[in-house]
């Protein structure tokens, strides 16, 4: 039998490596063969991307900062780079299954004959930094093949104008389009003219249960207050500091995430350098309280009943801002109230109690439509 062919981004992050995982591990569980194709980009795909400028930008700037790392805090942060790239192998080797290689976009459009349809998959795939790939716009695909995007997302509020055409046209060609925030609806039917159905992240498609099957065991003792910020906002960590304080609870905080964070060097009592993505899911398990700028540990920590604060990676302002992950998911949940805005008061937030059984039951009626979609988008 032919495959589903998903398209997925493996990066080394924690919610990207899980919500891949997750989608995965329901096709299996609704029957369907599946793999996570393996496309190497050409080097001419891979400059391509550098014509969208935030891109370029970044590369620049991580360049310089990489250079600053390497004379002042290399053992400190490769320490950290080297371990938790070697948990994070460990579980992609153990846990995703992927196919063969598949060089350039020769062999990538000479693969579609290997499967019967084909799904992309959740997270930001539909990122502008993604454009300039042309992979999960599903172009290579050719026109007779179902073409189904499950939760994908743009990851930010607004499209560039000068791209504006070209979602038009791969948008147009997908059969079944479902998106995981509800502002990207309206980004879909305004660019396409399509109609998209919200729906839950991958991660939300699976149990508790079944995410306790790759838990790790507590890691600590003693009580903690976890700590996931991918943001290098200090303030954010000093409020925790003195919350932790005030609690009489230790912190633990998984350290520099996207960038190296210089104040993570002394600002948890904790920040363990092997965390995997099973620790990840023990630490927000066991933990007393969550503090995060995250949408999957915000996801998890839904999962696991913990009282959790968002706070804001970005401003609100900025037309480019991931912000909108969060505040989507905690409208559908009717939890609004658990981000922290400016000016807002942590202790009200932080003391209140969460309705869990309100906030599943809110969760199910949204995953049951999930499953409605899949259902009807894949070809049996």
């Amino acid at each position: 039998m032919k495959k589903v062919g998903l398209l997925s981004v493996y990066n080394h992050n924690y919610g990207t490596i899980l919500q891949a995982y997750a989608l995965q591990k329901h096709l299996q569980k609704m029957g369907y063969e599946n793999e996570i194709i393996f496309y190497k980009k050409s080097k001419f795909l891979q400059i391509k991307r550098l014509l969208y400028i935030p891109l370029l930008n970044s590369i620049i700037r991580g360049k310089f900062k990489d250079i600053y790392l390497k004379i002042f805090y290399k053992d400190i942060y490769q320490k950290v780079l080297m371990t938790r790239e070697d948990s994070f192998k460990k579980f992609i080797d153990n846990h995703l299954k992927f196919s063969s290689i598949y060089n350039g976009r020769d062999e990538l459009i000479s693969s579609c004959k290997n499967y019967t349809q084909f799904v992309v998959g959740s997270d930001q795939v539909w990122h502008p930094l993604n454009l300039g790939s042309d992979f999960f716009t599903m172009n290579f695909i050719p026109e007779q093949f179902n073409k189904v995007s499950y939760a994908s997302s743009f990851g930010v509020s607004e499209i560039p104008s000068k791209f504006l055409k070209k979602y038009q046209v791969f948008l147009s060609r997908i059969n079944h389009i479902s998106v995981r925030e509800s502002d990207a609806i309206d980004i879909v039917k305004s660019i396409s003219g399509k109609n998209a159905v919200q729906v839950v992240d991958p991660t939300l498609l699976l149990s508790r249960n079944d995410w306790e099957e790759i838990c790790s065991k507590s890691l600590f003792n003693e009580k903690y207050v976890f700590c996931y910020f991918i943001g290098n906002n200090e303030e954010h960590r000093d409020m925790v500091k003195n919350f932790a304080s005030q609690a009489g609870l230790k912190i633990v905080n998984i350290p520099h995430v996207d960038e190296f964070v210089k104040s993570d060097i002394d600002f948890a009592d904790e920040s363990p350098a092997f965390v995997g993505l099973s620790e990840f899911l023990s630490l927000i398990k066991n933990a007393e309280y969550v503090f995060t700028d995250s949408f999957h540990a915000t996801v998890f920590s839904l999962i696991f009943r913990k009282k959790f604060v968002d706070v804001a990676r970005f401003k609100n302002t900025s037309s480019q801002s991931t912000n909108s992950r969060i505040t989507s998911l905690l409208k559908v949940v009717n939890l609004e109230d658990r981000f922290l805005n400016e000016g807002a008061s942590l202790n009200n937030i932080i003391n209140k109690d969460i309705d869990f059984e309100q906030v599943e039951k809110q969760l199910s009626i949204l995953k049951e439509k999930s499953l409605s979609f899949l259902e009807n988008s894949l070809i049996k």
